[in-house]
């Protein structure tokens, strides 16, 4: 078997753990994948609606849905951190969650 081949079945086996773990949660979870700068996949995982109001299928026909949810006050600041994680320039992702705040990230 080819490294290649080998890698691609990784990612297969890893992608499955991935979506059996995203449709057996409570919460809501939101993955976005970024290659070269560019939003390569999104995926909202079930509890979206519950949350947001909004269907997976809603958020993957609108690719401006989860932007066009953001408080007008909140909108520059959102964009400009959009554009750092797009540059390749580090996230930290905040959320409060039973009165705790949880903080993940790779940068400032």
């Amino acid at each position: 078997m080819t490294e290649r081949k080998r890698a691609e079945e990784a990612r297969h086996e890893s992608d499955e753990r991935y979506r059996t773990i995203t449709e057996t949660v409570t919460d809501y979870i939101f993955t976005c994948t970024i290659e070269n700068g560019e939003v390569m996949k999104k995926v909202q995982g079930p509890r979206c609606i519950a949350v947001t109001g909004y269907s997976a299928e809603e958020f993957a026909s609108d690719i401006h849905l989860w932007f066009n949810m953001v408080h007008p006050e909140d909108v520059d600041h959102v964009r400009r951190y959009s554009d750092r994680i797009l540059n390749g320039k580090g996230f930290t992702i905040t959320w409060f969650c039973q009165n705790q705040v949880i903080t993940y990230g790779t940068g400032h």
